[in-house]
């Protein structure tokens, strides 16, 4: 029995840890210490190699985030900027095309602020880093975490769209609950009508007879002339 939750729980945890991580890292009670904690104590001297690995992750997934961000901006704004031109916006438009072309006026000082914009942009810090680098929140603090990046969505609008979409996963129980559930014992071919209710009666029922000292097992019945009379 052993042996088989081993398999099961190593099976689902090497294809969940690093979605559960990311998760985890989002929730600001924990962030990436609680997870650097976690696998040094699970992994020891190869944890930095795992944290490493689902952070970068982490940032390839937000990025992935921030270009689909840009490119809904850029094309609402494109579809504004249609609507309102006008014909006389679109001469004027031309004309500017047209005497760039044919060697117009060019100030170097609007290309070398151009520049800088785009440099400045690129070394900022992201908002993932950002978050990453405050400090974390108490760490037995009952909050709503999903409720939180609600709140914060004004101020980490892009990793706010992320956190969403990887809290709201639902994460099903049946797989491992099936190495320690007691339904096999209790709902036995002859009981398959039990109702919940009776169902959780009969396993407390077991739970207080272990805990008497009864060694009498969910479903069994000694066959003993002397319990006739019991």
């Amino acid at each position: 029995m052993v042996k088989q939750m081993q398999e099961k729980f190593n099976k689902y945890w090497v294809e969940y840890s690093l979605i559960l991580s990311c998760a985890a890292i989002l929730d600001p009670r924990y962030k990436l210490n609680y997870m650097q904690y976690c696998f040094n104590t699970i992994y020891d001297i190869h944890a930095s190699d795992f944290v490493e690995t689902i952070l970068s992750n982490l940032r390839l997934l937000f990025d992935e985030y921030v270009k689909k961000s840009k490119s809904m901006s850029s094309s609402l704004a494109g579809s504004s900027n249609v609507s309102d031109k006008n014909p006389v916006d679109f001469g004027l438009d031309e004309h500017n095309n047209n005497s760039a072309d044919f060697g117009g006026y060019f100030d170097e000082s609007d290309d070398y602020k151009r520049y800088l914009n785009e440099f400045s942009t690129r070394s900022e810090k992201s908002q993932l880093d950002i978050y990453l680098e405050e400090p974390e929140l108490e760490l037995n603090s009952q909050i709503d975490v999903l409720d939180y990046w609600s709140k914060s969505s004004v101020r980490y609008n892009k990793l706010s769209f992320l956190a969403r979409d990887l809290l709201g996963i639902p994460i099903s129980i049946v797989a491992s609950e099936l190495a320690f559930s007691m339904g096999k014992k209790v709902i036995t071919p002859l009981r398959s009508s039990l109702k919940p209710k009776m169902v959780q009666a009969v396993v407390c029922l077991d739970d207080w007879m272990r805990a008497k000292g009864f060694s009498a097992e969910i479903g069994c019945k000694k066959d003993n002339d002397d319990d006739d009379d019991d």
